[in-house]
């Protein structure tokens, strides 16, 4: 009788522990703000029932949805993360969360995070719209503790993350404004059209970051569950509200883009292709904002397997036999250029064994656009294709070389890859741009390399060639590679733009030390700075400008010595939003982004 208590005990055991995992989803929506924050109403409400609707399809259950209206202040929001989305979850559950409400830029309590000494913040029920608050009915100043700044939200969605485990999953989306701005046209928007700053406040001259800004992600880490965010608007812009002419309703734009998405797209999509077909319907229903994505978007929506990486470009319908893509010559599309139209998802690892819906050629490209005439098939109405480059082209970027080696083999793998290379034009004199050398005095045995005119050398591999095929052929392939990213380095290099219609200023102002002197290196300036934040003074005083004739030459090309501090000050001029990269390129062609970057 004992063994068999013992074996229906274990059994009960078993089936209680053996729970399957679920999906569930936490939202807030907040319309109605508590009177005296000066918050207006809005129709946060409305988003609710479209996306329980789109959910459902996806497999949540109306017992697992968790949705709190209005008076929901800080700590309440959470108190319910982490009940509903912490405690009630499993590892492996799949989460959904939303927040359709108020968003506002405030004064940021962590400066050296912050370039703009700005947080963005999610306001609850009770958080005022300005820097005063009432307190025991008289007008204080307002400590902004009532905010959930991006910060606090981004370390709740690392407990969600961590509890979940890397087999579970996390989307969340945030239909609110995340930073103000100022905004043209009529509607109701949800957000603050200023920051919110104590009297007084000025943005940080000086801006020496120390951490990771990017809002509500953190690092990616391999033992967290994968996080997807898609926010409504972008940078500097309200989020407004799409008037639905045949409900007479007014949805979060996002919201109503989203459900329309879920609904639409095929069960196994991506969140990369996902907010491709979010993107092109806030096109039409919300055109004064950019949506944004950030997050793991190469993973199958709701706890789906992760994908390759893709590097595809998306673009625009001109008309029948036309169409303009997201691409330019910065990202090596040319003149000439092969283009093959996909069916949304196809990664590169597939092209090969895809039939693309339509193929094209670039008629023209500037630095960032391209054109394309489609010569053979056709792209349905209301696909969103994902576009390729299927031969590349380098719209004038030529480099002449010259091959200096006695082996058969290499000789013979160059000549059969040098055709995929039309860049490189073959030259006997000694007027060439680059020189490869095998196994010469000055290579060295079995060595590969490529020097420059001016005896740089670019490249260096070791190659056996009496190795198998496949490895002489990838030993040569790398080298033509590494002249491929030469070549593109070599056209930033010598790119000028100036966009017209889009003006932009730019100045650089250069600074020094005033307590060291100009032949500092590097590591006595990083110390020195450690040591004025270290102290609390103001990094302002502790610098000394330096003439422009310091930095700047007659030609007008900066040259920076080592020990200079610069800023840099770019002025948008246009009514456009303006989005801007600082590229090294160094003396052997090797590009790398100074900002901005991963850390």
């Amino acid at each position: 009788m004992k063994n068999l208590l013992l074996v229906l005990t274990t059994i009960c055991v078993l089936t209680a522990t053996a729970q399957e995992n679920k999906k569930v989803a936490l939202i807030y929506a907040l319309s109605q703000y508590q009177p005296d924050t000066k918050w207006p109403e809005i129709n946060a409400q409305n988003d609710v029932p479209i996306i329980q609707d789109a959910l459902k399809r996806r497999g949540f259950e109306d017992k697992n949805m968790y949705v709190y209206y209005d008076k929901v202040n800080k700590q309440a929001m959470i108190d319910g993360i982490r009940k509903h989305l912490v405690a009630g979850v499993i590892p492996g559950d799949v989460v959904y969360f939303q927040y359709s409400g108020h968003g506002q830029q405030i004064a940021t309590n962590t400066p050296e995070l912050e370039a703009d000494g700005l947080d963005e913040a999610l306001v609850p029920y009770d958080a005022p719209a300005t820097n005063k608050i009432m307190v025991n009915g008289k007008e204080a100043p307002y400590l902004f503790d009532k905010h959930l700044r991006d910060k606090e939200l981004r370390d709740l969605l690392y407990e969600v993350r961590e509890k979940l485990g890397p087999k579970g999953n996390l989307f969340v989306v945030i239909d609110a404004c995340h930073s103000g701005g100022a905004t043209r046209g009529f509607g109701i928007h949800r957000g603050s059209a200023s920051p919110n700053v104590p009297d007084g406040w000025k943005p940080p001259q000086t801006r020496v970051l120390t951490g990771n800004p990017s809002f509500a992600l953190g690092k990616r880490d391999d033992k967290l569950a994968p996080m997807a965010v898609f926010s409504a608007s972008g940078p500097h812009q309200l989020n407004f509200e799409y008037a639905h002419k045949e409900d007479n309703k007014n949805y979060g734009s996002l919201s109503y883009a989203l459900a329309n998405a879920l609904i639409e797209t095929e069960h196994n999509v991506s969140y990369k292709s996902l907010f491709e077909h979010v993107k092109n319907k806030m096109l039409t229903i919300a055109p004064r904002q950019n949506p944004l994505a950030e997050g793991e978007m190469d993973q199958e929506i709701m706890g789906g397997r992760l994908l390759p990486k893709s590097n595809h470009f998306t673009g625009k319908r001109i008309n029948d036999k036309e169409w303009e893509i997201d691409a330019g010559q910065l990202m090596s599309v040319y003149e000439g250029a092969k283009i093959g139209f996909y069916p949304t998802d196809t990664r590169e690892v597939n092209l090969e064994s895809t039939k693309p819906l339509a193929e094209g050629i670039v008629l023209w490209a500037n630095t960032v656009n391209a054109r394309i005439e489609i010569t053979s098939g056709s792209i349905p109405q209301n696909t969103i294709p994902w576009i390729y480059v299927t031969h590349k082209t380098f719209g004038g970027v030529n480099l002449k070389y010259k091959l200096i080696t006695n082996n058969p083999n290499i000789q013979s793998e160059f000549d059969k890859l040098i055709t995929n290379y039309s860049f490189l034009q073959q030259s006997d004199d000694n007027a060439v741009d680059l020189i490869f050398e095998y196994d010469t005095y000055f290579s060295g045995k079995n060595k590969l390399i490529i020097t420059t005119v001016y005896d740089l050398k670019i490249f260096e591999q070791e190659i056996n060639p009496f190795a198998e095929r496949a490895v002489v052929f990838k030993g040569v392939q790398n080298s033509l590679e590494k002249c491929k990213s030469y070549a593109q380095a070599s056209f930033v290099k010598n790119l000028i733009v100036t966009p017209p219609r889009l003006p932009v200023s730019f100045e650089v102002a250069a600074y020094r030390f005033r307590n060291l002197p100009l032949t500092a290196d590097f590591n006595q300036i990083q110390d020195y700075v450690s040591q004025v934040l270290e102290s609390g003074k103001d990094f302002e005083e502790e610098l000394v400008s330096v003439p422009q004739e310091m930095i700047k030459t007659p030609s007008g090309d900066y040259h920076i010595p080592e020990g200079i501090l610069i800023k840099i000050f770019l002025k948008n001029e246009s009514s456009k939003l303006i989005y801007y990269s600082i590229l090294h390129v160094s003396p052997d062609n090797e590009i790398s982004a100074i900002f901005p970057n991963e850390d």
